[in-house]
């Protein structure tokens, strides 16, 4: 597992740029957008394992994590769904978790989860 695993990486809609914002709380702030989620969350994703991987050669210490405190359960979003076939626990560990925030309403497209 990914040491980013253990951060949770957060893609939100800002009405005021129009488009969807990536950003990882104790790693980096806003730092990724566009206007199709996955592909921020894609994006975000990547620059949190460069973030990182810079902290560590720079001899920093990482941030306590943000993610695997149960976020999900807490968040009602602990329950097992089914996309494509395959089965996820969001709460269960090494799971990551995306946030696809849009005023309370599910996005189109977004996660079975959310709707």
């Amino acid at each position: 597992m990914k040491e980013s695993a253990e951060y949770l990486k957060l893609v939100e809609w800002s009405n005021e740029d129009q488009c969807f914002i990536g950003e990882c709380p104790g790693i980096i702030g806003p730092c990724c957008h566009g206007d199709d989620e996955v592909q921020v969350y894609d994006q975000l994703c990547q620059i949190v394992d460069e973030s990182i991987q810079t902290m560590q050669d720079d001899g920093k210490l990482l941030p306590p994590p943000t993610a695997g405190n149960n976020l999900a359960s807490r968040l009602g979003l602990g329950r097992i769904y089914d996309q494509g076939g395959c089965r996820h626990s969001l709460s269960e560990p090494g799971n990551v978790l995306m946030f696809i925030l849009s005023n309370g309403a599910p996005v189109s497209g977004s996660p079975p989860y959310l709707e």
